[in-house]
């Protein structure tokens, strides 16, 4: 496995792109380019979440997938923790819309830069984004044709914020606002210039939406609305909304868990579910048979 970290912006590193590279060795493949999986963390646009990047990337490793975590810009940047609850924390340029999902779009840019180093195919581009992670991977999709940004072949999207106008529950929604946009609290334009479902258009591409009826931190209607607007439009979107289940379940099982409560074999099965989905859409360049 190809593992290193690549910083995106000179002097910043904050802001970098860990690579999980299948290495081409002996017999497997022959140097073969395969597709290749971009994760964003949640954390609310705030911080970034452990639990959401590495083991998810290990999981796509699994799958036949190069894999890369993005740490995307964010309000706290390198430093620990969370805003002060009940303060009105002071602006981060760097972590307002849309400069997290202009990281992406140098993601994609460092992946086209390295397409024959670890072999790439960059036709294939998957993005894959939780919570906050999703938002960004989501809006990265539906706004990448009209900012002229290289599109992704699809986008998954788990527990995603939709639109910040439908209700969502966290301590910290003050902090968020500033995070996102510098100001305490969003204005009807501002939540239609970050909302998923205003910008899809023909040139989205299809995407895979999971989440949890339970979720009271990011409710479920934020998935089910950007299915109904995907079908209104035409566009292949596949969702599953479970049962149980809290927020930030990430793979649901104890490679990801944080605690008893995220392992949940009901929820878990998303992943097998995905990859019946995948299969759908990405081509590897596999022969018939083995020559031995």
């Amino acid at each position: 496995m190809i593992h290193q970290e690549i910083f995106l912006h000179e002097g910043r590193k904050d802001v970098s792109l860990t690579t999980f590279v299948i290495d081409h060795s002996g017999d497997f493949l022959h140097g073969r380019k395969r597709p290749s999986v971009i994760v964003c963390p949640g954390g609310a646009y705030l911080t970034l979440s452990g639990a959401e990047g590495e083991p998810v990337a290990a999981m796509f490793m699994s799958m036949g997938y190069h894999a890369f975590v993005l740490k995307y810009s964010t309000y706290m940047g390198e430093k620990p923790g969370l805003p002060k609850f009940g303060t009105i924390p002071p602006v981060n340029e760097d972590s307002i819309f849309p400069k997290p999902m202009q990281d992406i779009a140098l993601a994609i840019k460092c992946l086209k830069e390295h397409e024959e180093e670890w072999a790439i195919d960059t036709d294939q581009i998957i993005l894959c984004g939780f919570s906050a992670g999703a938002h960004n991977c989501g809006m990265y999709n539906v706004l990448s044709h009209s900012m002229n940004m290289p599109r992704p072949l699809l986008a998954i999207l788990g527990y995603p914020v939709a639109d910040y106008s439908i209700a969502y529950d966290l301590p910290l929604d003050t902090a968020v606002n500033i995070a996102i946009k510098g100001k305490p609290s969003l204005s009807p334009s501002d939540t239609d210039e970050m909302s998923i479902l205003k910008h899809i258009d023909e040139h989205t591409s299809p995407m895979f939406i999971w989440n949890t009826a339970e979720d009271k931190m990011v409710p479920p209607e934020n998935g089910l609305a950007i299915a109904v607007e995907m079908a209104r439009h035409k566009i292949p979107c596949e969702i599953h909304s479970f049962a149980k289940g809290p927020h930030c379940l990430s793979l649901a099982s104890e490679g990801s868990a944080v605690s008893k409560n995220d392992v949940r074999d009901d929820v878990a099965v998303w992943k097998e579910l995905l990859l019946t989905w995948l299969r759908k859409y990405v081509k590897f360049d596999l022969p018939e048979t083995a020559p031995f």
